[in-house]
């Protein structure tokens, strides 16, 4: 069958890294500095505070320049990276 695999590729000297798969309904808080939230599921609702985003499947959704604490809301199934400058 089909083969996927998933890199997360960055430079450990300039950033920590954390990656994990969701696969519910969930609600979290990060301070990173980017995030991204990784769609494998159509219609995957993203909310940010007020504002909501729907993913398709393999979108991608990214945050920049976070300063601070965010509440972050997903639907279903995604990957959530988080990066924060060393």
């Amino acid at each position: 069958g089909a083969i996927r695999d998933f890199n997360l590729i960055y430079a450990p000297d300039r950033y920590t890294a954390r990656l994990q798969w969701i696969d519910s309904k969930q609600r979290f808080f990060t301070s990173a500095g980017t995030v991204l939230v990784f769609s494998v599921a159509e219609g995957l609702r993203v909310s940010v505070g007020t504002t909501t985003e729907t993913l398709g499947k393999h979108d991608c959704l990214q945050l920049n320049g976070n300063r601070e604490l965010l509440e972050i809301s997903v639907s279903g199934s995604c990957c959530l990276i988080e990066l924060t400058a060393i």
